[in-house]
């Protein structure tokens, strides 16, 4: 926490402060990394009762934005400090962000997150590639671009090497920064 305000005699003091809160409910996300527009898929998030008895939690869970869900709404007779599942089916509808909604507890204390998940576009990427050699003479490589192709995804490019090892940088550049 950063604390700034005016003390007496008009002079300005700066402070900072930290403090640590350990709920009763403890909820947490466990989403997929990589989602496309028209996966399906189960959205998870776990529930933990962090007090020293049992309690009987309520745990709400939706989906809203580009995914869609039947809402859940369970009660779990939570043993301590022993993780709960609670699982949403999703459908992601379209591109852009799905927010989900998930809050646990009790009379006595509650938890909630909001998490929100890229739904990235449904893409096929294709590599095709040719080899050949060249005595000097040109060479020529007809290339056919689909009529429905999405012009935010993929590329088209041409690598010349002098021997056919040549370029695998690519392929393990690729292999590094795969989502």
């Amino acid at each position: 926490i950063l604390v700034m305000g005016v003390a007496k005699d008009d002079q300005m003091g700066l402070g900072t402060a930290g403090f640590k809160v350990n709920k009763n409910t403890e909820v947490r996300s466990a989403l997929p990394n990589l989602v496309r527009q028209g996966d399906t898929f189960t959205a998870s998030f776990t529930v933990m009762n962090r007090s020293s008895t049992a309690r009987r939690l309520s745990v709400e869970a939706r989906a809203e934005g580009s995914a869609s869900a039947q809402p859940t709404l369970v009660s779990i007779d939570a043993e301590p400090f022993k993780r709960y599942p609670v699982t949403l089916q999703v459908k992601a509808e379209s591109q852009g962000t799905a927010s989900f909604n998930v809050s646990a507890g009790d009379a006595a204390d509650r938890d909630a997150i909001r998490e929100n998940l890229s739904i990235l576009p449904r893409a096929v990427l294709q590599t095709a590639t040719n080899f050949g050699s060249s005595d000097g003479a040109p060479i020529k490589e007809p290339i056919q671009i689909p009529n429905d192709i999405q012009p935010e995804v993929g590329s088209i490019g041409v690598t010349l090497s002098s021997s056919i090892i040549g370029n695998l940088s690519g392929a393990f550049d690729y292999m590094r920064d795969y989502p």
